[in-house]
């Protein structure tokens, strides 16, 4: 009975002194990590190879086995040297047939230290379609389109066709970053996906303009009071609103700082309109405010388009306190 007890005693010691010798061993297992691994396309028939580094992150030194995870029919991915040690760079080599599996593939690389430790990562692996067999866009209309700002936009209609999947129009997913109240140049994408993960995209460009637009420029500028008959010139500017049709700004009027009226154009009428508008505005004679109010017309000679507007400057004499009135001609030229 006293053997049986010894016995089992040794056993129980043997086996606690294995198990501590087990932690131990795993307590002391390589900690490690490994970067460069990325999405990437290879082509079919393609070879791509690129560099990867284990970094030693503590315990002892040990071999390092890489193997990757969801390989698709037709790809080799191998990695040399294999297995490694820390610190080093190894290559990733990633080998696609000619009749691989198409598409985009999510694999996993796993690698596994001598003493048990595990480390991997994920990346994309895209392998396109050769180019007979991915979708089309069709656009129908025009690739440029300009539109007049605050006119609604109409899409004219588009197509996608793919050999494999047929008529994929209904899963063309539209971009359309459009504002039609605001003038600008804007590009509304169509991109379509197959059941391979194959894409094409096209792009319509969309050009929001002022009706107006070509009259922005800087002009050469002379006043006439058409009371006296004094002439004097300067330098002004036009502008296209970019936010209402038919809308502008004259910079300047009358060579008045700080004077910038707003005109529209009414295309019925074919004539310039300029609503009251009153400013505190520096002249070369005073800084009062003044008040302008007119009409004109567009001037077209060849490609050059001038204006000439007839209105009042009115203001209040600091001195006498009477109300003035000037009837002024400005004609814009380039």
């Amino acid at each position: 009975m006293k053997n049986i007890f010894k016995f089992t005693v040794v056993v129980t010691f043997f086996a606690l002194l294995s198990s501590c010798k087990k932690e131990e061993s795993d307590q002391n297992a390589m900690d490690f990590k490994f970067i460069g691994v990325k999405d990437t396309t290879v082509g079919l028939g393609e070879t791509f190879s690129r560099e990867l580094k284990i970094y030693y992150l503590g315990g002892d030194i040990e071999d390092v086995t890489f193997t990757t995870i969801g390989v698709p029919n037709g790809v080799a991915i191998t990695y040399s040297p294999n297995p490694s040690k820390p610190d080093l760079t190894l290559n990733q080599i990633i080998k696609v047939n000619s009749v691989a599996d198409t598409g985009y593939f999510n694999l996993n690389v796993v690698a596994k230290g001598s003493g048990g430790k595990i480390y991997q990562r994920t990346f994309q692996l895209h392998i396109p379609a050769p180019l007979k067999f991915r979708p089309k866009i069709s656009l129908f209309g025009n690739q440029t389109v300009i539109i007049t700002l605050n006119s609604p936009y109409f899409e004219v209609g588009y197509s996608a066709f793919d050999v494999e999947d047929g008529n994929l129009t209904s899963q063309v997913i539209v971009t359309n970053p459009l504002n039609i109240n605001l003038q600008g140049n804007y590009k509304i994408s169509y991109v379509v996906t197959d059941s391979d993960g194959n894409k094409d995209s096209v792009v319509r460009e969309v050009i929001m303009q002022n009706s107006l637009f070509a009259l922005s420029n800087t002009y050469n500028c002379s006043s006439t009071n058409l009371q006296t008959g004094v002439v004097h010139s300067w330098i002004g500017a036009l502008s296209a609103s970019d936010t209402l049709n038919n809308y502008g700004k004259i910079f300047k009027i009358s060579d008045c700082f700080m004077a910038n009226p707003v005109f529209f154009y009414d295309a019925i009428k074919d004539s310039i309109f300029l609503p009251s508008q009153t400013f505190l505005c520096i002249t070369p004679t005073d800084t009062l405010n003044h008040t302008f109010e007119g009409k004109g017309k567009f001037i077209i000679t060849g490609s050059n388009v001038n204006f000439v507007l007839f209105y009042t400057d009115i203001y209040v004499d600091p001195n006498s306190g009477n109300i003035i009135t000037l009837n002024k001609k400005d004609e814009y030229s380039i």
